[in-house]
């Protein structure tokens, strides 16, 4: 007689329920760990260090160009729409092409600004600082390649924490000097640059950047003032 053995197969041999058990309680540790260093990576950067990430940023750029949108709310007025593309190239040009509220072209060297406006057929024609003091343009929302360096902001504005959401940091820029107008700023976590500015002042402003380009090699020829035939330019005392 034949005695048979039975065949055991290791595959389906499920381990004692206590070694199963210190398997799982170990992982549960691991796991947390991980979850730890997750959130310590994605931790927010004192003030300190994000002004010197931006700087070091701003520092590479020579120039760029990017899409605003937003809205504008003139005092007691209803709310309006703006948004323009504006092209930037160091040291000093400057090209703001506006769509809304209505359509308008600024251009400056940092000396002079040409402002055109289609509709009226005229072009106008001043000094850059003297026209800085009076316009309501957001400025510091659109010109922040020099807006937001170190040396522009020495002396001129003090730089507050808002907060950190969304891998976005909020800093505010309160202005030391009534000329100057006080302005928030939402910074990227990747990138340390800009994707939201808004100002209150006697206008509330605010505006979101996109499709954000940097060291395009922009050409001169782009900041021409040049206007069409017909055009009236007028020079005036801003």
């Amino acid at each position: 007689m034949i005695a048979l053995t039975p065949t055991l197969h290791k595959s389906r041999i499920r381990p004692p329920f206590a070694e199963r058990l210190t398997a799982v309680l170990w992982s549960v540790p691991l796991l947390f760990v991980s979850a730890s260093l997750g959130a310590w990576d994605s931790a927010p950067l004192p003030l300190a260090a994000v002004l010197e990430r931006m700087e070091q940023t701003r520092e590479t750029l020579q120039d760029v160009q990017f899409v605003y949108e937003g809205w504008i709310e003139p005092g007691s007025l209803a709310q309006k729409k703006v948004a323009g593309r504006v092209s930037a190239r160091r040291p000093h040009y400057l090209r703001i092409v506006q769509r809304l509220p209505e359509r308008q072209e600024i251009v400056s060297d940092g000396k002079k600004v040409w402002i055109y406006s289609p509709s009226l057929r005229q072009q106008l024609v001043g000094d850059w600082k003297a026209w800085l003091r009076h316009t309501h343009l957001p400025l510091p929302l659109l010109t922040w390649m020099e807006t937001l360096s170190q040396q522009e902001r020495a002396g001129r504005y003090e730089i507050h924490e808002g907060g950190y959401e969304n891998h976005l940091y909020r800093l505010i820029y309160h202005a030391v000097h009534p000329e100057d107008a006080s302005f928030t700023m939402w910074i990227s976590e990747d990138t340390f640059l800009p994707i939201r500015g808004r100002m209150d002042t006697v206008n509330v402003t605010d505006v979101s950047i996109r499709d954000l380009q940097t060291n395009q090699g922009l050409e001169t020829s782009l900041f021409d003032p040049s206007v069409p035939e017909g055009i009236a330019v007028i020079s005036v005392a801003l």
